[in-house]
């Protein structure tokens, strides 16, 4: 019963998200200077190949925040002291991260909501989870990216759904980000 009230509240959220305008801009990769990511981390791997791709983005001039959500469902390796932070990274782990509804606490938002973003790119399963639906409706991007899967709901609130394999790696899904986004303006 209770997940049903919740389940209510959070399409009213969703909905007034929705009414939210913005001017959807497509960027090339070469023009985009700030990337917003989000992402869950569940494994020392996931975080390696996450931190790994970020430094490349970041030689080439592209600043990137991250916002993650640490999967505690999980427990093969869920210890949290292979997450080294910096001052781009937001790691949400624990229960008091959010409120009953299960939305982030404002102020553990506040850094990633306040910066305007070229790129948001959903790396989170795409499965009608809550958490990334509302932080792209409420992130300022341009440009919103993230996995397919077939829902008509993410068609609306992502620009840009690119099909993948379950097989495939956060890694590849970046890799085919980036080739799409090198086509654009070319």
């Amino acid at each position: 019963m209770i997940e049903r009230i919740k389940n209510v509240k959070q399409k009213s959220i969703v909905k007034q998200l929705f009414s939210l305008k913005r001017m959807k801009i497509i960027h090339s990769f070469d023009s985009v200077k700030t990337i917003g990511i989000v992402v869950d981390i569940t494994t020392e791997e996931d975080w390696k190949q996450l931190s790994n791709i970020t430094k490349k983005f970041e030689k080439i001039g592209k600043k990137v925040y991250i916002l993650a959500r640490k999967n505690d469902k999980e427990k093969s390796d869920t210890k949290s002291d292979f997450i080294i932070t910096d001052t781009n990274v937001l790691i949400l782990h624990t229960k008091t991260d959010f409120n009953f509804w299960g939305m982030p606490k404002p102020f553990t938002l506040k850094s990633f909501f306040d910066r305007k973003y070229d790129i948001l790119i959903d790396m989170t399963p795409n499965n009608g989870d809550f958490f990334p639906i509302y932080v792209a409706l409420h992130a300022l991007s341009d440009l919103r990216i993230s996995r397919s899967n077939d829902d008509d709901e993410n068609k609306k609130i992502y620009d840009l759904l690119l099909k993948m394999s379950p097989n495939d790696s956060n890694c590849d899904f970046l890799e085919q980000v980036v080739r799409y986004l090198n086509m654009v303006n070319k």
